[in-house]
């Protein structure tokens, strides 16, 4: 009963606003107050995949928000899907009047500006709100675990940012990204389904059984009088490129997990080399041996994969391995921490939260942990952090890794805490959104007479 009483306000009252989580994938939605969003949607553009298998989305092959972005050509494009996304918000997933209500966007601090420019002229000119709250989604993230500093890993689908946030205020200045994030796990995962999956077809009675190419050498059949044949060969190369985006995206969501850091006792007789990874020279299809059970994928009503124990526990080196060209999230955040002024090294590295979907994965966080002191005793670049090796902490939080912005947004919106808002009338004046590139945000514009004056003193 006091729950319902304390919450009687929200669902009835106009107070609560729209918090807006953009990603590159997805989008979260949903009020202010609330532990979780209403609707995570997708937001990819659909390009047309010619010979694609019929997928839940349709044939079409996602591709994500922020690269899209990128195209100067297709600008009316990305408004007209942005349109008719921030529509369906409203209108179909909230049901609420956007002109009574103020929004909270949770922004990357990597946020392409001509898409939050887009998102804010959509809002105001179209949607008319009230006002949008600009808040970096790394802060947000770093207020749901009650701390005000601290180092923020946001390891998304694109890539991963690292934001060092010091009472509250994000050091932009030190803020760093690598191409690193689901994007790159998925993309090492259907390589190695490639190379070293295998495909298994089951035949009706009386039915044959599929001809193999003769690179599937390893191809074997079992049957028995009147009962389905089974056939397991390799995955054709068309099979692996026709299959939609989704589709190896749910596979590397539901089957992978990151395994602890390799020894040269775990690389497999198999390989053609014998050399260690992380050592000598990285090999990106290096093969382990693991003690991962292998997962059966169904693709269609006739068609499984088989994805190899060690292929689920390996996808993720990607993450991990790093050279002298790429580095890697272990050592994007040890440079971050570098950096930093002396007295704030050992705060950044006590209190680590990890946030994005990728970061989901089963062990990456023990991973990641694993190979900071590793690298901490064993690089000499490192020497001025290794007293910190045994510092070394994971900040913990009861909500989902890919929500923690959201949440942090919704905790704003609850506690009406002041953030870089910007009014419907503000922005019909000056057509501008805060960004950290732009130094003359929140600047009063001068009348023109006072401009005029201010140019006469100055010749």
């Amino acid at each position: 009963m006091t729950h319902h009483l304390l919450r009687r306000h929200s669902i009835f009252g106009f107070e609560d606003r729209v918090v807006l989580d953009v990603g590159s994938m997805y989008l979260k939605v949903g009020l202010s107050g609330e532990s979780k969003p209403r609707h995570i949607i997708p937001i990819t553009v659909p390009v047309p995949a010619a010979g694609a298998i019929e997928s839940p989305r349709g044939s079409t092959k996602p591709v994500g928000l922020y690269r899209f972005t990128l195209d100067p050509g297709q600008d009316r494009l990305t408004r007209s899907i942005l349109l008719d996304l921030l529509l369906s918000v409203y209108n179909k997933y909230l049901l609420t009047d956007p002109k009574q209500r103020k929004v909270i966007l949770c922004e990357n601090p990597l946020l392409p500006l001509k898409l939050k420019r887009m998102i804010a002229a959509i809002l105001f000119d179209i949607l008319q709100v009230p006002s949008i709250t600009f808040m970096p989604s790394p802060m947000l993230a770093l207020l749901v675990t009650g701390k005000m500093t601290g180092l923020v890993i946001d390891c998304g689908h694109m890539e991963t940012t690292v934001t060092p946030i010091y009472d509250g205020r994000p050091l932009l200045h030190l803020l760093q990204s690598a191409p690193l994030g689901g994007e790159a796990v998925t993309g090492r995962l259907k390589n190695l389904m490639k190379h070293h999956g295998s495909m298994i077809y089951e035949a009706p009675p009386g039915s044959l059984p599929p001809s193999t190419s003769s690179s599937s050498a390893h191809s074997s059949t079992s049957s028995s009088p009147g009962s389905v044949s089974i056939t397991t060969h390799s995955i054709p190369d068309a099979l692996i490129e026709s299959l939609p985006a989704d589709v190896w995206e749910d596979m590397k969501a539901r089957t992978c997990l990151v395994g602890p850091f390799p020894s040269p006792h775990d690389v497999s007789s198999k390989n053609r080399e014998p050399t260690f990874p992380y050592r000598d020279r990285v090999l990106p299809y290096t093969i382990y041996d693991s003690n991962a059970a292998e997962a059966l994928w169904r693709i269609s009503a006739t068609d499984r994969v088989t994805v190899p124990g060690w292929v689920r526990e390996r996808s993720a080196e990607v993450l991990f391995e790093g050279d002298e060209d790429e580095r890697s999230i272990v050592s994007l955040v040890l440079d971050i921490i570098l950096k930093c002024p002396t007295d704030l090294r050992e705060p950044m590295i006590k209190n680590i939260l990890l946030i994005g979907g990728t970061a989901m994965l089963p062990g990456f966080q023990a991973r990641l942990a694993e190979q900071l002191g590793l690298y901490l005793e064993e690089r000499t670049r490192y020497n001025k952090l290794r007293r910190l090796k045994q510092k070394i902490k994971f900040l913990w939080t009861v909500f989902p890794q890919n929500i923690v912005p959201w949440v942090g947004g919704s905790l704003v919106g609850a506690l009406k805490v002041a953030g870089t808002q910007v009014s419907l009338e503000d922005f019909r004046r000056d057509r501008l959104v805060p960004d950290w590139s732009i130094p003359q945000f929140g600047q009063p514009t001068p009348p023109a007479d006072a401009a005029e004056g201010q140019a006469q003193s100055s010749k």
